[in-house]
This record gives structure tokens, sequence and C-alpha cells, in this order.
């Protein structure tokens, strides 16, 4: 009989087909899973290069924070007085910089990041406190830099340093994008 299919070749389509399905599904599944698992790591990365920057760099600024807040500039980013030292005056700097001009902030610490879904801007976040603050002798209002997001993918991570006079500082930086 021409033109009716054999029922052991219909079985054997759609068992051929399920099979394709079901590696295609398992494929995709296992990818996601690196490729998140890519995206957390270039966020640890990026968040460790930017703590590095700013313990480790003295950093190039310009401006000054008292007579002219709104013209703080930095050609490097970085507080260090060596390390782990770092500078209350640069801190103040960094806090009006971010203020001033967040984007131009990013800019500097380099925080575009290539995925297979495009270019994407990572931002930060700085926060730099005193770990046992004496009212009258506060370094400075802490420059929290950016703010901490909600339900994303976020890397910290935690630093301690000291300050001229031998204060105890916690640097936070976080990225996520």
């Amino acid at each position: 009989m021409k033109g009716q299919m054999i029922f052991e070749f219909v079985i054997a389509a759609v068992l051929f087909f399920g099979i394709i399905v079901y590696a295609i599904n398992i494929l995709n599944v296992e990818s996601s899973i690196y490729s998140s698992d890519y995206i957390i790591a270039e966020l640890e990365n990026k968040a460790m290069q930017v703590s590095e920057l700013l313990m480790h760099d003295p950093g190039i600024w310009y401006g000054d924070v008292i007579s002219a807040p709104g013209d703080v500039r930095a050609d490097v980013i970085g507080l260090s007085n060596g390390w782990p030292v770092l500078n209350s005056t640069k801190i103040k700097l960094l806090r009006q910089y971010c203020l001033n001009d967040y984007n131009d902030l990013l800019d500097h610490l380099d925080t575009k990041m290539t995925t297979p879904f495009g270019d994407r801007n990572m931002k930060v976040v700085i926060e730099i406190n005193e770990t046992e603050v004496v009212p009258e002798k506060a370094l400075i209002e802490p420059p929290n830099c950016g703010y901490e997001p909600i339900n994303t993918t976020y890397a910290r991570v935690d630093r301690i340093a000291i300050t001229e006079d031998g204060d105890i500082l916690r640097v936070v930086v976080g990225v996520w994008g």
C-alpha cells in the first residue's frame, strides 16, 4: 500500500525528536549555569580590582573639597598613603567626586562588562566607615558612593585599613550589573 507510513517508523521518529528536544533542553540548562557563574566571577574580579586600586594606589586627584567641591576630579582613583594607611583627604575627595559625577567615576574604574548578551555597565558601591566612631573624633562623613541593590547579582569585598591617625577603617567595595 502506497502512501501509508509504517507504525515502527512513526514511533522511531517521535522517539528521535524526543531525544533531540531533551538534549537541547539539557544543553540550555547547563549553559545558563555556566553563564551565570561567569557573570558572578566577573563581578567578583571587578570588586577585588577596585578595592586593590583604592587600597594600594596613591591616586592623582585634582580639586579641593572645601573651596570648589564641584571641581573635584581624578586621573587615577586611589586613597593610599602606603599600605595599609588611607589618606583622609583623598577619602573626602572620593566622596565629593562620587556625588558630583558618579558616571565619570565608573568610567575611571573601567566598569564596562561584555557578556554574550551584549555590553553591560557595572555599578560600584564604595563605603568607608570607621569601625569605632567617637563622635567628636569622627574622621569624615562616610563616602557611601552608589547604593546596594536588592534582588540582583552582587559581589562584595570587605577590606580593613587605617587612617594617618591610626583609626581603623572598614572599606567595602561592591559591584553589580
